[in-house]
């Protein structure tokens, strides 16, 4: 019974979370560093079985951006990179800030590493295009060359 209390918040802050995923508040921003952790959290919880590893180096600083917009499209960005290079692989991250902009990178690369399970995708193949699309649909310039998918994304301003 003494658990009782902190297992009701944790239960109120876990389905929060959840809405804020499901229904984010088109305004809100956030550190390309905290959206990188929670979408690799996300995207990434089955990649250990497939054999998938994620490295981020991350220099954007306090540098803020759209959170609804960066959450959609790293997630959209990590599915048509395991859907173009199906089986294990290293994805590298990287984000650099440089005055109203901010640039994150990720690249993707066949790895050696066996997994217990075969490729698996349960919906269409998720490609460049659809990275690009959902960049345009969001006012983000993206590009896709030879596995590395660059995000262009306008950097908020700061409060004064």
């Amino acid at each position: 019974i003494k658990q009782l209390p902190d297992q009701t918040r944790a239960a109120v802050n876990s389905c929060r979370a959840m809405i804020e995923w499901l229904r984010p508040d088109e305004k809100a921003t956030t550190t390309v560093d905290e959206a990188v952790r929670q979408c690799l959290k996300l995207a990434g919880d089955d990649w250990t079985l497939r054999g998938i590893e994620a490295s981020a180096d991350v220099k954007t600083g306090d540098a803020l951006v759209s959170k609804p917009v960066l959450r959609e499209l790293l997630v959209t960005s990590f599915l048509a990179l395991t859907d173009t290079y199906p089986g294990p692989i290293d994805i590298a991250i990287v984000a650099e800030s440089g005055g109203e902009e901010v640039l994150v990178s990720l690249s993707a690369k066949r790895a050696e590493r066996k997994t217990p399970f075969p490729p698996l995708t349960l919906y269409r193949a998720l490609t460049y295009d659809d990275v690009i699309a959902v960049g345009k649909a969001s006012g983000v310039m993206c590009s896709c060359l030879d596995g590395t998918i660059t995000l262009r994304l306008r950097a908020a301003p700061t409060a004064p």
